[in-house]
């Protein structure tokens, strides 16, 4: 929350009604008068500093970075103005100009709970552990009701599956704050890993109880109850996928041993000279499919639902052209004149495959090929894991193809990533329609 201060002429009056503003969440009502305000008052820090945070609730990372940083040559003294800047940074996925913006805001304000948390949140976005685990326990010291660092020490261990850690720590942030609705969520996610069903339901209705349009815990529950779903919330794809893209490759190849993209270039791509012609790649995320196959393309679409999957894909710079989009929307809103459409670990977030299969078929101009992964069951239909992911059987896919005109020209298990200590069973189609 900003502060008001006491007014004494015009531009203070001006600072106090944007403040009520931005106490009242009224961002684009700020961000409208921007550009007459600071045409007015180009010196002013304050007014700069309300932009940037403004933008930066909006989630302008960009936009709010430039405020920050034209109010620190302004003032190179303000900590508050570095710490903005850095979680500006952290926001826009540049987690080392974070760490030195949240360093400048420390040298300046030693004792600064808030930057040295922050600084580690960077650090653990960048892998290292123990610096976070450093910067956190230096808030604790500083601050010993500090909950987000018990909270962000939660995610840490739980990311490193220490699960005994996360719980603890996840339990100290709720100690402090008996309604941390994001707590309740990820103690509720690490007790749904432990196989520990009645605990994470309870604590994701506890979730509930605190935000109820908490897409996460609702799926949640859904998956572990068996409610009948045909699709995964976007919002929880979205936030999920979001909060994943830093570390999604990492993790996904590094860690879980998932090799499809790998695979479906060995079987779609024959040698140097193969030409896939135009290709829309459903669900790209940070682009491992697209780093694949980019040199056999005449056209290569990406679409993601994620921003931040999306700007990873953009630093690539293999797509022609990339999209923020519900790959269903899209389907619907767009020309379709592609050879081939292709779906890597996508349809795991979407159990009733319908819609895309007749968007696909009656929409696109030409014939063409459509290539995708499935976690693979036996049996006639699809159904929602515990995992919070989609499983499809062989018969179910080809009840589809039946329905829709398409034909299976190639289908093969594969193991497809690693699930805690084995693998999945994987499906391999390439679909010709």
């Amino acid at each position: 929350m900003l502060k008001k201060i006491s007014s004494k002429n015009s531009i203070e009056d001006v600072i106090n009604t944007l403040i009520d503003h931005y106490n009242k969440a009224k961002f684009e009502e700020i961000i409208r008068q921007e550009s007459e305000l600071t045409y007015l008052y180009p010196d002013s820090i304050s007014l700069l500093n309300i932009f940037g945070s403004a933008n930066l609730a909006l989630k302008h990372n960009k936009k709010a970075i430039k405020n920050f940083k034209k109010a620190i040559t302004l003032n190179p003294n303000s900590p508050e103005v570095f710490y903005n800047l850095g979680l500006s940074f952290h926001n826009d996925g540049n987690f080392k100009s974070a760490l030195f913006s949240y360093r400048k805001a420390i040298k300046l304000k030693p004792n600064y709970a808030e930057a040295h948390c922050n600084l580690g949140m960077s650090f653990s976005e960048l892998g290292d552990f123990e610096q976070a685990l450093v910067c956190y326990q230096k808030t604790i010291e500083i601050d010993p009701k500090h909950a987000g660092a018990y909270y962000n020490l939660g995610n840490m261990y739980r990311e490193k599956e220490n699960w005994s850690l996360a719980i603890d720590n996840y339990n100290r942030a709720i100690d402090i704050i008996p309604d941390y609705a994001e707590a309740y969520y990820h103690l509720g996610i690490v007790y749904s890993k432990k196989g520990c069903e009645e605990k994470s339901l309870n604590l994701f209705r506890k979730t509930l109880k605190l935000q109820p349009y908490n897409a996460g815990a609702l799926h949640l529950i859904n998956s572990i109850t068996g409610n009948k779903i045909d699709a995964v919330p976007k919002k929880y794809v979205e936030d999920l996928f979001d909060n994943y893209a830093n570390n999604f490759e990492d993790s996904l190849v590094g860690k879980l041993g998932y090799k499809f993209p790998k695979i479906l270039k060995k079987k779609i791509v024959k040698d140097k000279k193969t030409n896939l012609g135009s290709v829309l790649d459903l669900g790209c995320g940070t682009g491992l499919v697209g780093s694949e196959i980019r040199n056999n393309c005449d056209l290569l679409v990406g679409v993601d639902l994620s921003m931040l999957m999306i700007e990873k894909a953009k630093f690539k710079k293999v797509y022609n052209k990339l999209y923020q989009h519900d790959i269903i929307e899209f389907l619907t809103e767009n020309t379709l004149d592609f050879n081939y459409f292709i779906a890597a670990d996508v349809f795991v977030y979407i159990g009733d495959l319908n819609k895309i299969f007749e968007l696909i078929k009656i929409r696109n101009k030409n014939k063409g090929k459509l290539v995708f992964s499935t976690e693979h069951i036996d049996g006639d239909s699809f159904c929602i894991e515990k995992s919070g992911r989609f499983s499809h059987s062989k018969n179910y896919i080809e009840f589809l193809c039946e329905k829709y005109s398409y034909s299976i020209a190639y289908f093969k298990k594969f193991s497809l990533r690693m699930e805690q200590d084995h693998f999945l069973n994987g499906g391999f189609y390439i679909l010709e329609f």
